[in-house]
């Protein structure tokens, strides 16, 4: 991964925003992934035999990290949503709202809760 692309920090963050029950689904999850990996120690896949390569313990922000990577392999959207909530961290809702006007009803409930409008791009207010 290059240098300053925030793959360390992003998770971590996205990690400690979790509510109750998604931290709950995380953490029930690499519950799973580590039991298997220790059920299976000298049984995984050849490519580790191959690579000598020793799974670390799986943790919450890895399985962030992996819906990250197939977000961004499944779409075509992902750097706009980037972009979108880089902006939203930093506050500027309002002008999500009118750089991206939402496309469904959805994203259209979405920035109205965060903006309480849709947006002058709309005509509505």
């Amino acid at each position: 991964m290059r240098a300053g692309c925030g793959c360390r920090a992003w998770p971590r963050r996205r990690e400690k925003t979790l509510t109750a029950e998604a931290r709950s689904v995380y953490t029930a999850y690499a519950r799973g992934v580590n039991y298997y990996l220790e059920t299976h120690r000298g049984r995984l896949p050849l490519e580790f035999t191959l690579l000598n390569y020793q799974p670390r313990p799986w943790r919450v922000r890895d399985t962030i990290l992996a819906g990250l990577h197939m977000y961004r392999t499944l779409t075509t959207s992902w750097e706009g949503e980037i972009r979108k909530q880089h902006m939203l961290d930093k506050g500027d809702a309002q002008k999500v709202g009118f750089l991206f006007p939402a496309r469904t009803a959805d994203e259209r409930r979405s920035v109205i809760e965060r903006v309480g409008y849709i947006g002058s791009a709309h005509g509505q207010r």
